[in-house]
C-alpha cells in the first residue's frame, strides 16, 4: 500500500467514517436496563463522534461504532467498505460497502450516511476537530464557510 494511500485511508478512517454505531458483544452477561458501562480511565468529553477527540472518546467510538476502515495490528483494514478504487490520478475514491450495517435505531447504513458525517464534521458552527481530517475534498471549505449546499466532491450512490 502506498504512503499517499494509506494517509488517505488513514484520514477517512479517523474522520469520515467515526459514525456508524453498532452493537458490540462484551464478556459479561448484558444488562436489561439499557445503559452501557464501560470502565476506563481518561476524560470523555463526548460521546458524539464529530466532536469527540480525546483518547477516551476515541476508545468508546472504536468500542460501539463501526468505520470504512480501521485500525488493526498496525494494519489499516476495511470494515464497512467491501473494497474500494481509486482512479488513475488518485484524485477519486471509490468505497463499495458491506451490506447488514444498521445504526441503534435499526436504520440501514448508507453511502449517505457517510456523506453525512462528513459534512457534518464541516459545519462550522459544530466546530469539528474532524473538519482536518476530510477539508481536502473537491468542494468542502466553499461548504464549510457556507458558500456551497453540499460538498461537490462527495457523490453518494444508494
Amino acid at each position: 500500500m502506498t504512503q499517499r494511500l494509506g494517509l488517505a485511508l488513514a484520514t477517512l478512517a479517523a474522520g469520515a467514517g467515526l459514525l456508524a454505531t453498532t452493537a458490540v458483544g462484551f464478556s459479561a452477561p448484558a444488562k436489561s436496563d439499557g445503559i452501557l458501562r464501560v470502565g476506563g480511565i481518561g476524560n470523555l468529553d463526548s460521546v458524539d463522534p464529530a466532536i469527540a477527540y480525546g483518547t477516551t472518546s476515541w476508545m468508546f467510538e472504536d468500542a460501539t461504532g463501526a468505520t470504512l476502515f480501521r485500525y488493526a495490528d498496525g494494519n489499516v483494514v476495511a470494515e464497512v467498505a467491501k473494497r474500494f478504487t481509486v482512479s488513475k490520478n488518485g484524485r477519486v475514491y471509490r468505497f463499495f460497502l458491506r451490506r447488514g450495517y444498521r445504526f441503534s435505531d435499526g436504520k440501514a447504513v448508507r453511502a449517505g450516511s457517510f456523506a453525512y458525517a462528513i459534512e457534518r464534521a464541516l459545519n462550522r458552527q459544530l466546530d469539528s476537530p474532524g473538519a482536518g481530517f476530510v477539508d481536502r475534498i473537491v468542494g468542502a471549505l466553499a461548504y464549510s464557510r457556507g458558500a456551497a449546499g453540499g460538498v461537490r466532491g462527495l457523490r453518494p450512490v444508494g
